[in-house]
């Protein structure tokens, strides 16, 4: 834990001695890692300066930070202790005695006697302690640390010498840095006492790789280390044929599992490197890395690291000249090999390179930039591909000016390659895709394109002249016709593909994919896709499509027909805005994409949006739509249950309707969803004809409490940002809006007296109409009430209305006792016509029947199609005025189960009991009441 802040100087005669300043930034999680975070910038020098400017000083502090908060235990305990005694790492001085400076600026002298002034302690757990002496002037290591020190940090200090036991006062430590001194040479005993350190960083000092700088037995003391870092030592100015790699000072780290070096021109790797078994990684890279010049490498530079599994030779300037089939041969157990940024490698000379490795167990090979990008198009060989080792599952062939592909190069490939990265090329769109199908294990594929600037050339730069694509002798294969149907064939098990900004001008019109592929993510932004037609099919599979930034200003109603396992759609940065404000067929647009839950239309100018335009999207969770023009929100979205995220950012919006509002309440405290809505930097309208949302916006969960960003525009246009989350603009509109509540009044009153004299006198002057209109009426319904016998007029006697539950009582029971009594019967279903509407054979069935008898049980108050029979009914007593709903009451009810409306029709119409259990054992009397019955249903 940190410990407490303080600030000690030191001053004798108005000179600072030293000065202690720790740290102001609060550490974080600590773990040790294998390698140091290196920030890479793309201006680069072809030689390494010795001197830092403030830029790269910056770069290697930021890097140091990031490996100083990157420390773990060995057994993940974090540190315990947050209270540390000052006094017990830093003595009490008498400022008042005299002091004198000591050389290296470490002690100093009272009356005799040394005081040592230690760095900061900072943290501490049971393993140890951390002693902080980074970017304090020192020039020689602190001699008397507190005890348990198990990591010192010594970064960009003035240290040049490292006397023989320097550290046996750290006899526990595991990690020091060293990075950014001023060392020159090491001492046989410059590391004596340090048998458990396992992390050593001399990066960015003066340790020029000659003889002399490491003498032979310097590291044997560190017999448990396991990382070593010396690049950035060697210096571009220094005369070659004077370098050499010290294997025989290395050669004692039997358990160094990671080498960080610098790369020399010409040399090989002597034998000591064979003693170093445990040796697996050894990085050479030149540029953010350190110094690397391996112009020319010779046969048997590598021979004696067999052992290695992982070479980084990135940045090295290697000549592809010098490079041969048996360079390579020896690393065998070679699983990553990087040689990325060397662009005078060249194709051809990369195909004799790899030869070396076909049957190694490389996994993944990372070739980006080994050719100039002022290269003419290059196309992937055969030779090329056959030359990869076919262990290889991951490839990374990055700006390498690649335009086409060879037919048959997809057989050659090796069949493990799960991964593909050729961003960054020129590739066409070419015959050769019909063979794509043929990487079964392909996952991934990237065709991106970065956006990365480049300086101007400052010579002619050399042009490529290996696999030229030459586009006038390219032709179709013979056994390819040019009519055939392009049907996209994707590698059965390729998930995701991505090519961003590369360069692709198209109107995606029609294309088929085979169904028979696994694609779930397309990414294809940042191109040039004006028109969306379609439509493509065969993405069935299909869970992202980013569309973003493609200049998008037309998409058909079938486009997204086929995508039905879509989920997020990104359409961003394009230009929908005279599209999705258009009614009737672009509201179909997204009607085929039901499980869509993710859809980004910001950035899109748009300034109106068809009602309906989302009317299908019933499971969507995220819309955004910030950024755009819209005046208005009249969106119906009142079938999105699941909406989670509403961005209307910056959206020109001045408020929201009430049946938005009325959803997001709804969606907020009866559906329990955690809806978030963001209306910032939008023009809010605060006026008295938006006073209620205001009032709404500011009781809402839904929104940010603190209304960060949000604005407020007045009726005079001028507009302010809210700090007080709009209490007192809503005070201030209480008050003034209750001032006009008079004026308010008198226009009402006077508005409904003017309505009711435009009423009476269009009474008064239709006056003779209307009594006409009245007596017309009235001599036609008494006509109609005159008909002597309407017997005639009706095909059944009854129709039953009852619940499928009550179906036995109906048909064994009610209906023989009806039928025995001369009744003609209408059942429910049974007399149904086939082929109609359930609605019309209920309506023929009331009409065409005399009477209807509702079966009144609780099974009839929770049949739809029952409650829908009696209305019928209900409405063809009015419409008739004869009396239709008989109700046949077989289960007690109580009237709150009956409901008001049910309650209504009972008593305005007949009914009658059934009867009850003990009354139902006298015979005589269920007779009678069947007699009954079946006499009233026939009036």
């Amino acid at each position: 834990m940190l410990a407490s802040h303080f600030f000690l100087t030191l001053t004798v005669t108005g000179t600072v001695i030293m000065s202690f300043a720790p740290n102001q930034q609060h550490m974080k999680t600590f773990s040790f890692s294998d390698d140091e975070s290196d920030s890479k910038n793309f201006s680069r020098n072809d030689d390494f300066e010795e001197q830092f400017d403030k830029e790269e000083m910056s770069e290697l502090e930021q890097e140091h930070q990031e490996s100083w908060e990157s420390v773990s235990w060995s057994d993940n305990e974090f540190l315990e202790d947050n209270t540390l005694d000052e006094n017990e790492f830093y003595p009490s001085l008498d400022l008042n005695s005299s002091l004198e400076p000591v050389s290296q600026g470490l002690s100093l002298q009272k009356q005799g006697a040394k005081i040592d002034v230690l760095c900061p302690v900072r943290f501490q757990s049971r393993h140890g302690k951390i002693m902080d002496c980074a970017s304090l002037g020192l020039t020689a290591v602190p001699r008397k640390p507190p005890p348990d020190i198990i990591k010192l940090d010594l970064f960009n200090n003035s240290i040049s010498t490292l006397e023989n036991d320097t550290f046996c006062n750290y006899m526990n430590l595991t990690t020091l840095f060293l990075t950014k001194n001023n060392l020159t040479s090491l001492e046989v005993g410059s590391f004596n006492c340090l048998t458990q350190l396992k992390y050593l960083y001399m990066k960015y000092n003066k340790l020029v790789m000659k003889k002399g700088t490491f003498p032979p037995g310097v590291f044997k003391p560190l017999r448990n280390l396991l990382i070593l870092k010396i690049n950035r030592n060697t210096f571009s100015k220094i005369w070659r044929y004077d370098l050499e790699y010290p294997d025989t000072a290395l050669q004692d780290l039997t358990k160094l599992k990671s080498l960080f070096m610098d790369g020399l021109d010409g040399k090989t790797f002597g034998a000591g490197f064979a003693k170093m078994k445990s040796l697996r990684n050894l990085t050479l890279a030149g540029y953010s890395e350190g110094y690397c010049k391996l112009e020319r490498i010779k046969e048997d530079c590598f021979q004696n690291l067999t052992q290695i599994t992982f070479l980084n030779i990135s940045d090295c300037y290697i000549m592809g000249r010098s490079l041969k089939y048996k360079t390579l041969e020896p690393l065998r157990n070679l699983e990553v090999l990087d040689l990325t940024y060397n662009v005078n490698i060249g194709i051809q000379n990369l195909t004799t390179l790899l030869s070396g490795l076909r049957n190694s167990s490389l996994k993944k090979l990372f070739v980006s930039s080994i050719v100039t990008r002022f290269s003419r198009g290059i196309e992937i060989d055969e030779a090329l591909v056959k030359s990869l080792p076919r262990s290889l599952e991951y490839l990374v062939a990055k700006e390498n000016c690649f335009e086409t592909i060879a037919e048959n190069v997809f057989d050659s490939l090796p069949e493990n390659l799960s991964y593909i990265d050729l961003g960054n090329n020129r590739l066409l769109f070419g015959k050769y895709l019909k063979n794509l199908s043929k990487l079964g294990n392909l996952e991934f594929l990237q065709m991106s394109r970065d956006t990365f600037l480049y300086d101007l050339p400052s010579q002619y730069p050399f042009q490529a002249k290996f696999h030229v694509f030459d586009h006038n002798s390219y032709s179709l294969p013979p056994n390819i016709d040019s009519s055939d149907p392009f049907i996209l064939k994707l590698p059965p098990k390729l998930t995701r593909v991505e090519m961003n900004t590369a360069g692709l001008i198209y109107f995606l019109t029609n294309l088929t994919v085979e169904d028979n592929n696994s694609l779930t993510e397309l990414s294809i932004a940042k191109n040039y896709f004006p028109k969306a037609i379609g439509p493509i099919s065969g993405l069935k599979n299909l869970h992202y499509l980013d569309l973003s930034h493609c200049s998008l200003a037309v998409i058909s109603t079938t486009f997204f027909q086929y995508f039905p396992s879509l989920n997020t759609l990104k359409l961003s940065y394009n230009n929908l805005k005279n599209l999705l404000m258009q009614a009737n067929s672009n509201a179909k647009i997204f009607r085929n994409l039901t499980k869509l839950k993710y859809l980004d239309l910001s950035y899109n100018r748009l300034t109106n949006l068809s009602v309906d335009i989302f009317k299908d999207l019933s499971n969507l969770e995220k819309l955004h739509l910030e950024s755009n023009q819209l005046s208005e929100f009249n969106l119906n979205i009142s079938h999105m249950t699941k909406l989670k995220v509403l961005n209307l950012n910056d959206s020109q919006l001045p408020t929201l309707p009430i049946n938005v509002r009325q959803h997001i309440d709804y969606l907020k405290n009866v559906l329990k969803i955690d809806i978030f809505v963001d209306m910032s930097i939008n023009p809010i309208h605060c006026d008295c004809q938006n006073l209620d949302f205001l009032q709404w916006m500011v009781n809402s969960k839904a929104f940010d409490h603190h209304f960060r960003r949000y604005r407020c525009e007045y009726p005079d246009l001028s507009s302010k940002t809210i700090e007080d989350g709009y209490a007192e603009t809503i005070q201030i509109l209480e008050r003034k809006c209750a001032e006009n509540y008079p004026i308010f009044l008198v226009v009402l009153g006077a508005t409904l007296a003017l309505v009711v004299m435009v009423t009476v006198g269009i009474a008064y002057r239709f006056r003779w109409k209307i009594r006409y209109l009245y007596y017309a009426a009235y001599l036609k319904l008494k006509k109609t009430d005159q008909s002597d016998d309407q017997h005639s007029m009706y095909k059944y006697d009854v129709f039953l209305s009852y619940s499928h539950s009550d179906e036995p009582f109906v048909l064994k029971e009610l209906m023989p006792e009806l039928q025995s009594r001369g009744l003609k019967i209408h059942v429910h279903g049974r007399d149904f016509a086939v082929g109609e509407y359930i609605a019309s054979n209920i309506a023929a069935a009331v009409i065409n029947s005399r009477k209807t008898l509702a079966i009144l049980t609780r099974g009839l108050l929770s049949s739809h199609w029952c409650n829908y029979e009696l209305q019928m009914a209900n409405n063809e007593s009015i419409d008739t005025g004869r009396p239709v709903l008989v109700f046949l009451i077989k289960d007690p009810l109580s009237i709150d189960e009956l409901g008001r409306e049910l309650l209504n029709h009972i008593r305005c119409n007949t009914y009658t009991s059934y009867p009850s259990n003990e009354q139902a054992r006298s015979q005589s009397y269920m007779q009678m009441f069947w007699d009954k019955l079946a006499h009233d249903l026939k009036q």
